[in-house]
């Protein structure tokens, strides 16, 4: 016998909470990556003010170069003329796979090339990833418990019906499911329902008689028969059918 699934209010809570983690990263990863653009962004403008810079301090007074090297101290550069160097700050060449992003301006007559550490930068990507990270499954679980709670909120009506039709009998025929908003999904079946139980009534009395009057001898014969008697459904059986057609308790009685 195959094992019954979850239940609807599991369903709709675990779809609900799935949608929201998507959605989570997907936003989690559209942040990282704008803030990651902005940062290098500005980086790669400061590096352009300082080619910028020393590129004014070369064309005015070559040899203040030195000085703007100490004061400019977070950037390295190099100015040469073909293949001279002019002048060079201390540690040049940064690392090939240091912490560095480059910038070059160069015209005919010389080449600026300037390198600043992002170090920076990339400790502040460190720390936004590790706060989207860690902020993701709370985020999912918040997602899993107020889905849940939706959940069940959506779902209380279908148990207030069903709590409903198992109060009606075949002795409580009359009583109807009550129908909060007819153009809603659950004003449609409660109202399907009242329906369906609006047709055996009529039908019934054209065939003969009640159907408590019909079924009172067979529910006190069996158990079975009278728990199917006092359903609203036995109706439904004995209204259109023939004999033949009715279950073996229903036979009995109406022989």
């Amino acid at each position: 016998m195959r094992a019954s699934g979850p239940s609807l209010r599991v369903r709709l809570t675990l779809w609900h909470a799935t949608v929201l983690a998507v959605v989570i990263c997907v936003f989690s990863a559209g942040i990282f990556i704008f803030v990651k653009a902005q940062l290098y962004r500005t980086l790669d403008q400061q590096i352009g003010d300082d080619l910028a810079t020393i590129e004014q301090v070369y064309r005015e007074e070559t040899g203040d170069l030195g000085e703007l090297g100490h004061r400019i101290g977070g950037t390295r550069f190099r100015v040469t003329e073909g293949r001279t160097v002019v002048y060079e700050t201390p540690g040049w060449p940064p690392a090939v796979d240091g912490p560095y992003r480059m910038g070059v301006l160069a015209d005919a007559s010389h080449r600026i090339t300037a390198a600043r550490d992002d170090t920076p930068v990339r400790r502040t990507l460190r720390t936004l990833a590790l706060i989207l990270v860690m902020g993701v499954p709370f985020a999912v679980a918040l997602a899993i418990g107020g889905g849940y709670v939706l959940a069940g909120r959506m779902l209380a009506p279908f148990g207030g019906l069903a709590e409903k039709a198992r109060r009606i009998t075949a002795e409580s025929l009359a009583e109807r499911l009550p129908v909060g908003n007819p153009r809603d999904e659950f004003g449609e079946l409660a109202g399907v329902f009242n329906a369906m139980l609006s047709r055996p009534r009529t039908r019934s009395n054209s065939f003969g008689g009640s159907p408590r009057t019909r079924h009172t001898s067979s529910a006190h014969r069996s158990p079975r028969c009278g728990a199917w008697a006092r359903s609203p459904f036995s109706a439904l059986w004995m209204a259109p059918r023939t004999a033949t057609s009715l279950p073996a308790c229903s036979r009995r009685s109406t022989a």
